[in-house]
Order: C-alpha cells, then sequence, then structure tokens
C-alpha cells in the first residue's frame, strides 16, 4: 500500500493474523482502526483507534464505521474484515448451532464489517475491501466441517460483491491463508491433538494434506498479502483469492 494517509479498518485486529495487518498498514503510514472485541495490545495502543465491537451485531458494526470515520476523518479507503472463528468438530454429529455460530462470525461477519463503509468508498469512487478466508474454502478438512462450510460461503459472498461493486471502482477480494503459527492455530491443535511437525508432513489417516514449502505461515505472510490487495498495483483485480498457504491445498 502506498504511504499516504489512507484510512484502513481491521476487524479482529488485536491479536494474531489481525495485529500482523494492522503493523503493516502502519508501517506503511496507513491511519488505521481496530475494531475489536479485545483492545489492542499496548504497543499499538497509542498508534490505533480503537473501537470496541462485534461483527456479528450489524447495527453496532455500523455504529462503529461512523465512530471510526468521524475519528480519522472521513471514509475509509481499505476494510479488512479479519475476525474470526474456528472450532473443530463434526458436521454429521454436532449440533446445527456450531455451523450457525461460524457462518455468524465468518460470513455474516464479513457483510457486516464491508455494508457500512460501501456508501463512503462509493461517494470516493474508490475502495479496497478485503476478507481474510483460509484454503479450507477450496480443500474440505477432516474435523473442520462448520469452518470449512463457513470460508466457502464467504468466498462466494467475495466475489459476488465484487460483481456487484466493480462499477462503483469498489475492489473486494479475499487472502485464504494455510496453517498458520497463532494462538488460534495453536488452540485448535490442542483439541484434535496435532502437533506443528505432523501439520507440516500432513496425516494420512485424517486425510490431511502437508505443506510442501516446508514451515507453518506466519502472520506477517498473510499481511504482505493483504499489503498488495490495498495497494494501486491490485487496481484491476476483484474477486479473486490469493492463497498463501506453501501450496499446502495443492
Amino acid at each position: 500500500m502506498q504511504p499516504d494517509q489512507s484510512r484502513c479498518l481491521v476487524t479482529g485486529g488485536s491479536t494474531g493474523i489481525g495485529a500482523a495487518i494492522v503493523n503493516q498498514l502502519l508501517s506503511e503510514g496507513a491511519a488505521v482502526a481496530v475494531v475489536d472485541l479485545e483492545e489492542p495490545q499496548p504497543e499499538q495502543r497509542s498508534r490505533v483507534t480503537f473501537v470496541r465491537s462485534d461483527v456479528t451485531d450489524s447495527a453496532a458494526m455500523h455504529h462503529a464505521a461512523q465512530q471510526v470515520a468521524d475519528e480519522l476523518g472521513g471514509a475509509m479507503d481499505v476494510v479488512v474484515a479479519n475476525a474470526g472463528r474456528c472450532q473443530s468438530g463434526r458436521l454429521a454429529t454436532d449440533p446445527a448451532e456450531r455451523l450457525t455460530s461460524h457462518l455468524q462470525v465468518n460470513t455474516l461477519g464479513v457483510l457486516n464489517t464491508f455494508s457500512p463503509h460501501v456508501a463512503g468508498m462509493r461517494a470516493n469512487g474508490r475502495g479496497a475491501l478485503i476478507a481474510i478466508s483460509s484454503n479450507c474454502a477450496h480443500t474440505p478438512r477432516m474435523d473442520l466441517g462448520a469452518y470449512c462450510v463457513s470460508k466457502a460461503a464467504t468466498k462466494m459472498l467475495v466475489e459476488c460483491l465484487a460483481l456487484e461493486l466493480a462499477p462503483d471502482g469498489i475492489r473486494v477480494n479475499a487472502v485464504a491463508p494455510g496453517s498458520c503459527d497463532t494462538e488460534l492455530q495453536r488452540q485448535q491443535w490442542a483439541e484434535l491433538g496435532v502437533t506443528a511437525d505432523r501439520q507440516i508432513r500432513g496425516d494420512l489417516d485424517s486425510f490431511r494434506s502437508g505443506i510442501p514449502a516446508g514451515r507453518l505461515a506466519v502472520p506477517t505472510d498473510i499481511a504482505r498479502a493483504v499489503s498488495f490487495l490495498a495497494s494501486p498495483a491490485a487496481d484491476f483485480i476483484r474477486g479473486a483469492t490469493l492463497v498463501v498457504d506453501g501450496a499446502q491445498s495443492l
């Protein structure tokens, strides 16, 4: 992204991949707002505008958007829908509420994040909306059915929005990480009894592919991909999913 004091908003920006995205945008000179249920880390607090809000609450996200616009002095140039939910389980035996909760955060949460900013971007004739998806959107995973379904729905949401908003100069795209070394990933491994080494090597018993690149992704890998999609270099890219997984889904 160009260091031109662009106004950017990141949901779930207080930890993990979201925090890395915030740091990347700050390093490029952007004014950044974090919308999260948790406060940013101490080293970020003085550098960002923070609004506590829940992405599953449409009215609250509209209020947050207005508050951020007031704080930063105008409509957002870039909005990154990063907040997400991932819980292990089986679709065939889990209660339906588990799938519903994933869709509420991972899919409707993206729409609730993007929608309040469309009018301002239309008025400016430009803008970038970026969803953090997953390679699970196109590669099914044992024990992660609800997550996979929600991310697949989000992929189609991004494509449909890209089609709708392209005439307005608004770019809608997604970044799809693979297994990434974050606290959320480590919690998931603990639930499934999986180690980082096993994740990299793969596991035939659970039909899990390995990572040919030989390592996990780190949050900065994802942040750099977001930076590209937010930049003028990606001006003609619409409805794309940039997969950042070290060939894991191949």
